[in-house]
């Protein structure tokens, strides 16, 4: 399992390590509800959209 300690030392930890995020990004591609997403993985369905923005943005650029 990956490390999710802040790099910095501040702040909140996140909730899913990076290689989690890209998988709850493509159940969100693949047609799964925000609702089921989140609660598979035990994070806020706020959580799960800010994720998806996230990578949204990282795919345009």
């Amino acid at each position: 399992m990956e490390n999710k300690h802040n790099p910095k030392g501040a702040g909140r930890k996140r909730k899913l390590t990076p290689l989690e995020e890209v998988h709850v990004y493509q159940e969100y591609k693949a047609g799964k509800t925000h609702a089921e997403i989140a609660y598979k993985n035990g994070i806020s369905v706020s959580t799960l959209q800010r994720i998806i923005n996230r990578k949204r943005m990282e795919e345009e650029e």
